[in-house]
C-alpha cells in the first residue's frame, strides 16, 4: 500500500460533510489541534446496552476525536442482537475516537480489542484515559493514517468495526485502500462459521439475494428484506454503522469506490453494513 500524504484539512469536505452533532466540524479553519490548546475536559455519563460508561470528552480535535458521536450506541444495540458476529472475538475499531465502541465491545462481549485513530497523541491518551475509567487495562493502539503503509502483523484481526466514519469524504480513497489491506491480508477461510442476513448492494446500487446455507441465522432489521437468506461470512470482515448526514451523492462514492477496489458490501440493518474481500457464499 503506497503512502498517502495529505494536509490535515485535507480531512474535510465541505460544510455540508457535517451535520454538526460530532463536533469539531466548524473548527476545520486551520487552528491547530487541542493538544496545543486549553482543552475544557468533562465527563459524561453514557448509557449502552446493560452498562452505563464513563467517558472524558474535550472541547476540540480537528479529526472529531474529541466528542461520542451519537449514532455509536445504536450501533451497540445492533450488536448485541447479532452478538455472534462480535462476542469473544479480536476486534480492530478503526476511527476509536473517544474510545466509548471498544470499551462497551470489551465490557459487555468479552472483546480482545485493539483501538486506532489517527497518528495523534492526544486521542490515544485519551482513549487510555477511558479504559482506565471504565475499570479496564488500555488495549493496544494503533496510530494510523488512512492509506498509509501498516505495520507488519498488524492484520490478524477477526473483525473490523466502525462507527461514523464516512465523515470525510475527500479521503474515502485512502481509507477503502486500508480497508481493502485489512480485509485481503487478513483473509482466512478456517474458523468462518459467522453466517448474518442481509442484501448484497449491486453495483447499480440495488440488492440482490445472498446464496444461502444451512448455518444458523442471524437476522438483519430495517433495510433487509423480510426473508433474506444469509451469508457465510469468513474472518475478518468490516461491519459499519453510518448515521451521520452527508449528501447522498457523497455518500454513494465511498460504496461505489468499495465496488470498484473489488470489495463486497452488504446491507444488514438499519444504516449497519457489512464489508467482505470475497463474496464468501456456498
Amino acid at each position: 500500500m503506497e503512502a498517502a500524504v495529505f494536509p490535515m484539512m485535507d480531512l474535510f469536505g465541505n460544510a455540508s460533510d457535517s451535520d454538526g452533532d460530532g463536533g469539531g466540524g466548524a473548527h476545520a479553519n486551520g487552528e491547530e489541534s487541542g493538544a496545543t490548546q486549553n482543552q475544557q475536559y468533562v465527563e459524561n455519563e453514557h448509557q449502552f446496552p446493560g452498562v452505563s460508561l464513563i467517558i472524558r470528552e474535550f472541547d476540540f480535535h480537528p479529526v472529531n476525536a474529541n466528542l461520542v458521536w451519537p449514532g455509536t450506541a445504536s450501533f451497540a444495540e445492533w450488536l448485541v442482537e447479532n452478538r455472534t458476529l462480535v462476542e469473544g472475538k479480536k476486534v480492530l475499531e478503526i476511527g476509536s475516537g473517544t474510545g466509548i465502541l471498544a470499551i462497551f465491545l470489551a465490557k459487555a462481549l468479552r472483546c480482545r480489542v485493539t483501538t486506532s485513530d489517527y497518528d495523534d497523541a492526544e486521542i490515544e491518551e485519551n482513549i487510555a484515559y477511558n479504559f482506565r475509567r471504565n475499570g479496564l487495562d488500555p488495549p493496544p493502539h494503533l496510530r494510523h493514517t488512512w492509506g498509509t503503509p501498516l505495520e507488519a502483523n498488524s492484520h490478524t484481526w477477526d473483525v473490523l468495526v466502525a462507527s461514523d466514519i464516512l465523515l470525510y469524504v475527500k479521503q474515502y480513497e485512502n481509507l477503502i485502500d486500508t480497508l481493502k489491506y485489512l480485509l485481503t491480508n487478513g483473509a482466512r477461510e478456517e474458523g468462518a462459521a459467522s453466517v448474518l442476513n442481509g442484501r448484497q448492494l449491486t453495483a447499480s446500487g440495488e440488492s440482490s439475494d445472498i446464496v444461502p446455507n444451512d448455518q444458523p441465522q442471524i437476522s438483519g432489521k430495517e433495510n433487509v428484506a423480510e426473508e433474506a437468506d444469509p451469508k457465510r461470512l469468513a474472518r475478518p470482515y468490516f461491519l459499519m454503522s453510518w448515521r451521520r448526514r452527508i449528501p447522498k451523492a457523497d455518500e454513494a462514492k465511498f460504496f461505489e469506490g468499495c465496488r470498484t477496489a473489488g470489495l463486497f458490501v452488504t446491507d444488514v440493518g438499519p444504516r449497519i453494513y457489512c464489508i467482505t474481500a470475497q463474496c464468501w457464499q456456498r
